[in-house]
């Protein structure tokens, strides 16, 4: 919770609590006013603003308790709750509860001798009870945001360790066998195999380096998808068996980083047959903040795809949707007749 929250949360208690107990206290002096002029008859309105001297009183009682009522507020939000409620020494805690009250109680009425004033109850054990309550439920839900927070920015570090992991082995039986088509390709066409190199060389720097933060730029993954099919296609004899295709706008979208990836590398690794065309399918359409990908591969075996085999790491995919785009996706993936098909849909971030 940000600070500058934190303190409008206290601002505006304090208020409302100010509020509640001037009227409190405005309806003890009306009653007190009504015990000192007529217990038999009901006293006008106007008569209450006579009595003075109780009304001074009362304001000065009400002073008291709200100053009171801020320590004991802070008292249980910083020290009590959290050193021996979080401790779990919970008798502690009842008797500090116990000896804040009975402290006061026993105060006011053997050294003040106001033990006889109506307003005892609600000024020295209500009030400060509800004090009591607030504080710590506030400290709670500090706490509780703290723990969130923190639990957070431990689940994304972890992601963001898994996912240097995974640049860092990212596919070496890819790596190797691009390099070496490009060296054939260098004796067979340098200009074409020079393009390629400089493909390569783009997506692992992507890999690398552009990928550190949380979202980049649609249109930057959606380019380093299209280098890494190319990439792909100078593996086989045919180029035609990936196919990938764009509608919709994508300028101005951002997008977690190889999010695609995986289910890309999976579906290319997985095809059964790269001899017929378009045996991978990979399909984005983007229309205002909404995405659809779909991700198809031809493959005639019958058992479903092993989640150990999942190429750059499935589960790793589907943890960062989860934390990203939580409430924001639909992912569904499975066979149809002899085709593998991922479905994913995101709602992006509205700009």
């Amino acid at each position: 919770m940000k600070r500058s929250v934190e303190i409008a949360i206290h601002l505006t208690f304090f208020f409302f609590a100010t509020l509640f107990v001037l009227l409190l206290y405005e309806f003890i002096t009306r009653g007190y006013a009504y015990q000192i002029s007529n217990r038999e008859s009901i006293v006008p309105l106007k008569f209450y603003w006579q009595f003075e001297q109780p009304r001074r009183e009362m304001l000065m009682i009400a002073s008291f308790t709200l100053w009171y009522g801020i320590v004991t507020f802070y008292a249980f939000y910083a020290f009590f709750k959290p050193i021996l409620f979080d401790r779990k020494l919970y008798g502690l805690f009842i008797i500090s509860i116990i000896i804040w009250i009975g402290g006061l109680v026993a105060y006011r009425a053997f050294i003040m001798r106001s033990w006889y004033h109506p307003a005892l109850v609600v000024r020295d054990i209500l009030i400060p009870s509800l004090f009591i309550l607030s504080g710590t439920a506030f400290r709670f839900l500090k706490d509780w945001f703290t723990n969130q927070k923190q639990k957070d920015e431990l689940q994304k570090q972890n992601l963001q360790i898994q996912l240097d992991l995974l640049k860092a082995r990212i596919s070496p039986h890819f790596l190797f066998n691009t390099i070496n088509n490009i060296d054939v390709l260098i004796k067979k066409d340098p200009s074409v195999a020079s393009e390629y190199l400089y493909k390569l060389s783009d997506t692992l720097r992507y890999v690398l380096y552009e990928t550190r933060e949380e979202k980049i730029p649609l249109k930057n993954e959606v380019e380093q998808i299209q280098k890494f099919i190319d990439l792909q296609r100078i593996r086989t004899s045919n180029p035609e068996y990936v196919n990938f295709s764009l509608s919709g706008t994508i300028e101005n979208q951002k997008i977690a980083p190889m999010i695609f990836m995986t289910f890309i590398e999976n579906a290319i690794k997985f095809t059964s047959n790269k001899k017929i065309s378009n045996a991978v399918g990979v399909t984005l359409d983007v229309q205002g903040s909404f995405l659809h990908f779909t991700c198809r591969n031809y493959s005639e075996e019958e058992e479903p795809r092993s989640t150990n085999d999942s190429g750059l790491g499935l589960d790793l995919t589907i943890k960062r949707l989860e934390l990203i785009y939580n409430g924001r996706y639909e992912l569904e993936a499975g066979r149809k007749e002899k085709w593998y098909i991922v479905d994913l849909k995101i709602h992006l971030d509205d700009h």
